[in-house]
């Protein structure tokens, strides 16, 4: 079986909350997203071209902040300014 790439990664998230997103998970997303924009004092804007992260499908996947406060990587963007660590691409960990 080949390794999944990063660019294979993303777009199957971005898939999933395309295929299944509606308003009625958009308002309970917003109010979720707010929560945490508070909290992390991040944009309040999901969509801010900084964030770099897919905030939508980490909602998802209802995942949460480990006890640091960091995210799983495998929502950033590909652009995302900290994709590497130590040479390996945290979206995969190769």
């Amino acid at each position: 079986m080949d390794n999944v790439t990063a660019e294979q990664v993303v777009q199957s998230y971005n898939s999933l909350v395309e295929a299944s997103w509606t308003p009625e998970k958009e308002d309970k997303f917003q109010k979720w997203f707010s929560k945490y924009a508070k909290k992390l004092e991040l944009d309040p804007n999901p969509d801010h071209p900084l964030h770099k992260y897919n905030w939508r499908a980490a909602y998802m996947t209802k995942v949460k902040p480990d006890k640091d406060g960091h995210w799983p990587s495998t929502f950033k963007h590909l652009d995302h300014p900290n994709r590497f660590v130590d040479g390996k691409d945290t979206i995969v960990w190769e």
